[in-house]
């Protein structure tokens, strides 16, 4: 997996150190890359990762520390990236080596992809089992075989389709080519809900049925304390509208998903609730945060 980058945003990770390192030591016995970084320093958890494994030459601690927030401290990680592919692994969130080949296979084997995933498994803490949680994804099961159409997947944000912002692997080139990273809403609710439709509109997403992620539920989770309110529900449109302005070309396609955005904002909040397209923050590139770390292009 020399090809491979896993990205491991920490915040207040301590606890999860063990689960970490077991996620860091399969990738890395693969011939995989890691990176972690933590924008705000609340634990040691960096510290101990650094201790452990910073004398492997694909191990990489993002060692500059910042007041930012969960999505700054992503995209500072996709834009150090130099390999072809790279995973997000929550902190909390296991995966092993077999499941990162699967996805990788994917991605490989369709050149068209742009985003592999695979099934979730959920467990509570204690490792105890909770099926009625889990994401099978029985829907996508002819995925791959079908012509893919960006109409169909435009209302991923309500329908919860496509689990795969933290779940699935990437592949690095048109996230270069478009500048993809990702935008935050002014909540930063849904800003990973709305890079998935960035993603869909560069290439397609395929199903690894091997690709395997076991996921943590608990109450003091971070992703459980965000908020699907109107506002939120909103904000992430017209995040999703700004995409797809910036991203396809002025037409009958960018018209039409743009008209389905429009409509399925119209029908949860109103037509009140409708907002205009996010503007692209100029100051947010992957360029620029390249310069900072001091990373060449791959």
């Amino acid at each position: 997996m020399h090809d491979v980058t896993a990205l491991i945003p920490l915040y207040r990770s301590r606890r999860f150190f063990d689960i970490i390192c077991q996620n860091v030591e399969g990738v890395l016995a693969r011939g995989g890359r890691v990176i972690v970084s933590d924008q705000q320093r609340h634990d040691d958890c960096a510290c101990l990762l650094q201790q452990a494994y910073g004398g492997h030459e694909n191990f990489q601690v993002l060692d500059w520390c910042e007041n930012g927030n969960w999505v700054s401290n992503i995209n500072r990680l996709i834009a150090s990236v130099t390999t072809e592919f790279f995973r997000m692994i929550p902190h909390d969130d296991s995966a092993g080596p077999e499941s990162f080949q699967a996805l990788r296979a994917e991605l490989v084997s369709r050149p068209d992809a742009i985003l592999s995933f695979g099934p979730v498994t959920a467990i509570d803490l204690s490792g105890n089992r909770l099926p009625e949680r889990d994401q099978t994804q029985e829907r996508e099961s002819g995925l791959n075989a079908q012509e893919w159409n960006v109409l169909d997947v435009a209302d991923l944000f309500w329908t919860g389709r496509f689990g795969g912002a933290f779940k699935g692997m990437v592949r690095m080139r048109p996230v270069l080519q478009h500048d993809l990273l990702i935008r935050p809403t002014p909540s930063l609710e849904h800003s990973e809900r709305a890079w998935l439709l960035a993603l869909a509109l560069v290439g397609r997403f395929v199903l690894a049925p091997q690709g395997h992620l076991t996921k943590r539920y608990y109450e003091d989770s971070t992703h459980r304390q965000w908020k699907f309110g109107p506002r939120e529900n909103a904000e992430a449109t017209a995040m999703m509208r700004g995409y797809v302005r910036d991203i396809l070309p002025t037409g009958p396609l960018a018209n039409e998903i743009d008209a389905i955005l429009v409509d399925r904002q119209t029908k949860s909040g109103g037509a009140d609730s409708v907002l205009p397209p996010t503007p692209r923050d100029p100051d947010l590139g992957i360029a620029r945060l390249r310069m900072r770390a001091g990373i060449g292009q791959p």
